[in-house]
């Protein structure tokens, strides 16, 4: 095999490379990662071995559902992928057709149910291929949210709160957080590789079906994780904007029925108990990471939404969320409350959201 072509697409991180069989004269796109040595090469190397562990991973237990890894290099840090065509879900989102981007965002809760079907139970395979690589914590990994541990983000936010005279919790709110914990802890059922940032752009839309993409803080954790970021919505997306309720709850329904297609079936209480936990969790993170980095003092203007109304927008959906609430009752009144306080702090600034372009003319928000 010899390279004919090499394009840069993020120079010195991610090229694509046209190479042709010299048996065959047959030709074929790669795309290769790269850990750049700059100032962040700890962590992007960290992020690196994690994604050629999951990669490897997911090619043996769910292939259909992942790029294909071509090959590697794990010293000099480079991953070698098959190049995927197809559109994703921000084109979907971002474009014109409620029909079309209602169809993607049921394909990519389908396919995350596939996946955690195909790998729940699998965790001492997919530990035993990361030990080849170097040594991590598996039950570390239970508690890390985009690489950030969520009980130290509850520190922070915390002092935080009390700094700045917003509401703080009460004993029946670290209580319920304390059970958020527990889960995470020991998923039981609930534990399989997860993503850890299934988020529109994370994924292709191919002819054959949906890929996912961008491994770089997989884990074996509580599964609902990534199912919650379907009703926050996916709360590190860099094209955010609200998703009809109806649909997030077709979202659901159809993940649920994927994963219960390979014979795993949990009650309805159970499920929402749960479910209602790991939204909580984002919800501490959210708070913890954004209010760490500055946002009571000043706000982040996106491309399509200021990070002031990403959080009263997470915060009163969390606040009025019904499946599950029980088990998080309080700490979704404390979250009502944290965002009528904010709301008040910073009135004047224009803190509505409206839905994903294609669904703009919807009534159900």
């Amino acid at each position: 095999m010899e390279v004919v072509e090499l394009e840069e697409l993020r120079p010195g991180r991610i090229a694509r490379a046209k190479v042709r069989e010299v048996a065959s004269g047959d030709t074929n796109s790669l795309v290769i990662k790269a850990v750049p040595h700059d100032s962040d090469f700890a962590k992007r190397r960290a992020q690196f071995e994690t994604e050629l562990n999951s990669l490897r991973f997911l090619n043996e237990v769910c292939p259909e559902i992942v790029p294909i890894l071509a090959a590697w290099d794990l010293e000099a840090g480079i991953l070698v992928l098959e190049e995927l065509h197809g559109l994703s879900l921000p084109d979907l989102l971002l474009g014109e057709s409620a029909a079309t981007a209602t169809e993607g965002l049921l394909a990519f809760a389908r396919v995350l149910g596939r996946l955690h079907r195909a790998t729940a139970g699998r965790d001492q395979q997919f530990y035993g291929l990361r030990n080849s690589i170097g040594p991590v914590d598996p039950l570390a990994d239970r508690f890390f949210l985009r690489n950030q541990d969520l009980r130290e983000m509850r520190t922070e936010s915390a002092r935080i709160l009390s700094e700045a005279t917003l509401p703080e919790w009460s004993n029946a709110a670290n209580a319920e957080f304390a059970s958020v914990i527990a889960s995470l802890a020991e998923p039981g059922e609930f534990l399989a590789f997860s993503n850890g940032d299934p988020c529109p752009g994370n994924e292709v839309l191919t002819e054959d079906g949906l890929v996912l993409l961008d491994f770089e803080v997989g884990a074996f954790r509580h599964a609902l994780l990534d199912t919650a970021y379907f009703a926050i919505p996916f709360p590190n997306c860099w094209c955010w904007q609200r998703v009809p309720d109806k649909l997030t709850r077709a979202m659901l329904d159809a993940y649920r029925a994927e994963v219960a297609n390979g014979g795993v079936s949990v009650d309805e209480t159970t499920f929402w108990a749960e479910f209602a936990r790991c939204r909580a969790a984002w919800v501490v993170y959210l708070v913890g990471s954004r209010f760490a980095s500055g946002l009571l003092v000043d706000d982040r203007d996106r491309d399509f939404f200021t990070e002031r109304q990403r959080m009263i927008t997470v915060l009163e959906q969390f606040g009025a969320w019904q499946p599950g609430r029980e088990a998080v009752s309080t700490l979704a009144e404390w979250g009502s409350e944290l965002a009528r306080e904010l709301r008040a702090r910073w009135r004047g600034l224009n803190l509505a959201v409206g839905p994903y372009p294609a669904f703009a003319t919807t009534t159900e928000i």
